[in-house]
């Protein structure tokens, strides 16, 4: 099974994300902040973190770049409600700053799915 990160500041939508990850064979864990995320993948072993952009205190920015410091071969899917602020595209910093791919909220639990596949090889590398 794989093991999976939710975090976001959002209870509502980090527990549906949970329920219909699980419901899919995944081992979820879920994180509300940045401290409290970086704190579980330090001492955990996750295949997938999905990353909400924007929360309070550390944004999902900072949680990338820690995670991709932290578990580099750990596939990272960012995720927002807003693509856009002003002239800044948050789907292209986060996949600079190292995620693997951006979903914008809403999405559909298909697209998670495949978002989460983003990097199978390298998942099994890090498991050895």
């Amino acid at each position: 099974m794989r093991r999976l990160l939710i975090i976001d500041d959002d209870d509502l939508l980090r527990n549906s994300l949970g329920v219909i990850l699980n419901a899919r064979g995944f081992i979820c864990t879920s994180a509300p902040g940045a401290l409290e995320a970086i704190e579980q993948a330090e001492a955990g072993q996750f295949d997938v973190a999905l990353v909400d952009i924007n929360m309070p205190g550390l944004d999902g920015f900072e949680v990338i770049k820690a995670l991709a410091r932290i578990k580099p071969r750990m596939c990272i899917v960012a995720m927002s409600g807003r693509q856009f602020d002003g002239d800044l595209d948050y789907a292209m910093i986060a996949t600079g700053l190292g995620a693997d791919a951006f979903l914008a909220k809403p999405f559909r639990p298909q697209q998670l799915l495949e978002a989460s596949e983003r990097r199978p090889a390298a998942v099994q590398a890090d498991r050895t």
